[in-house]
This record gives structure tokens, C-alpha cells and sequence, in this order.
């Protein structure tokens, strides 16, 4: 019996507006899911972040431990020539943690880094960014209270409520007066506060602090990043949480209260 081509079975096939249904939904899909894959690579980095931190402050603990308590210091300078280069923290606690890149934040792609360490090789004279990471100075040799200079961990009343560890700036901003504290390892935080203009806390500090590293507008009192505090815990926080004024803040140990 011979069959005519017509009782053959038909091959499936999308018609042009099927077709088009579906790249419409697939876009649709993709739209939806971008935001959500952003998010939580941001939030994998943060947590990256703080992990980084968590371990910095842990070899600190060893190294106050191995030197009666005696708190780390600081020694890069900011827009001039390191004053006292090994004396900083980068490189006195360097034999406690035992994997270099804890000093580099998984956020930070400042160009003043070193090419070895993933940067541009760009300097301020004469000095490349060593790490994303500082010292509250209110804790260190530069501390603008006489008498809190090179204090021991014993004798800090908050360890809670004390920051130690920040993120200092990328040093990239379209202003190049703002990157000097870019290859620094400390803030100057008794800068922040102007008397005249409360506002202008969080523009200062962030010439001097990547206050939004981790999310939230730059130069803003919203502006999010990582903290490390004294007792080892490490927060996620806006400026405002951890600024108000020179007499309301989380730096100078004199003032700061528990978490």
C-alpha cells in the first residue's frame, strides 16, 4: 500500500511567536536572577572581608600574649616617606597569621598596590599600598591622647566596644588629595569632628577610610564596611554606627562602650 506524504507524522517545530515567547521569559528569568547573583557574591566578599579580619585579630591576641600585652603598632606614613616601615603592624605580626593574602581585602583593587599583590603599581611618594586594612590610631604610638600612647591590652577598658581594625581608602576617587592614606596603616580620627559642621564627619573620614567598602552611598553617614573590634568580633557597619562625634564614636577607648 502506498502512503501519501501527507500521512506522515508532522516534525514538532516552534512557530516564530513561540519562539519568541521564550526568549522573552528566559530574559525575564535572567533579570530576576542577576540581582539576586550579585547580592550574594557581594555578600560572599564581605564575609571574605571578615574573615580576614578575624584572623588578624586573632595573631594579635598570640602577639600581645607573646609581648606582655603590648598592642600592635603603626608606621606607614600617608603622603609622606614610612617613618618606621617594620615597626608597623604589617610586617610585626606577619609571623602570626599564616597566610599573606589575609592582608588584602577580596574588595580592594586599589592601583596601589604592588603588581606582585594584584595592583597597578602606582605610588605615593615613593610607597606602595602594603594592605586594605589599619590600626585605629587612638590604639597606637600616634594616638592625640597623651597618655592612651602605646597602652597594653589590659589596661583598655572595652575590648567589646572598641574598634581596631578598619579598611583604609582605595585611593580611588577622582580627587587625587583624597589617596594619600591610601598606602598608610592607620587614620587620623581626632580629624573627623568639625564643630561647625557635624555633617562633615563621614566626607572626612572617608579621605581616609573606604567607609563603603561593603556597600551604601561613599562619603555618607549610611556608608557600610568592616570593623574589627579589640575582643575579636568582626561587624559589618554604617558610619553612623560606629561615628556620631569626638565624643560619641567606637574609636577612642576612653568614650567606647560595649557591643
Amino acid at each position: 500500500m502506498n502512503h501519501h506524504a501527507t500521512d506522515r507524522p508532522h516534525a514538532s517545530a516552534f512557530t516564530l511567536i513561540e519562539l519568541l515567547v521564550v526568549i522573552s521569559i528566559i530574559g525575564l528569568l535572567i533579570s530576576l536572577l542577576l540581582p539576586a547573583l550579585s547580592s550574594a557574591k557581594q555578600t560572599a566578599l564581605t564575609l571574605e572581608c571578615k574573615n580576614n579580619l578575624r584572623t588578624l585579630e586573632i595573631a594579635h591576641i598570640a602577639y600581645t600574649n607573646d609581648n606582655q600585652g603590648k598592642l600592635i603598632d603603626v608606621g606607614l606614613s600617608h603622603g609622606s616617606t614610612h617613618h618606621n616601615e617594620h615597626g608597623s603592624w604589617v610586617f610585626e605580626l606577619k609571623d602570626y597569621y599564616t597566610v599573606d593574602d589575609v592582608r588584602i581585602s577580596p574588595v580592594d583593587d586599589s592601583p596601589y598596590f604592588s603588581h606582585e599583590d594584584g595592583g597597578e603599581g602606582l605610588m605615593i611618594s615613593g610607597n606602595n599600598r602594603r594592605t586594605s586594612y589599619g590600626i585605629n590610631n587612638y590604639l597606637t604610638s600616634t594616638s592625640p591622647i597623651a597618655n592612651q600612647k602605646n597602652k597594653k591590652l589590659q589596661n583598655i577598658n572595652s575590648h567589646s566596644g572598641t574598634v581596631h581594625f578598619l579598611m583604609m581608602n582605595f585611593g580611588k576617587s577622582d580627587n587625587p588629595s583624597d589617596h594619600q592614606f591610601a598606602v598608610s596603616d592607620h587614620p587620623h580620627i581626632e580629624q573627623w569632628h568639625n564643630p561647625f559642621r557635624p555633617d562633615a564627619a563621614a566626607i572626612i573620614a572617608a579621605r581616609q577610610l573606604q567607609t563603603n567598602a561593603h556597600g551604601g552611598e561613599v562619603a555618607s553617614h549610611e556608608a557600610r564596611s568592616n570593623y574589627s573590634f579589640l575582643d575579636g568580633h568582626v561587624q559589618t557597619l554604617s558610619f553612623k554606627e560606629v561615628y556620631t562625634n569626638n565624643l560619641q564614636n567606637k574609636f577612642n577607648p576612653l568614650i567606647s562602650k560595649g557591643k
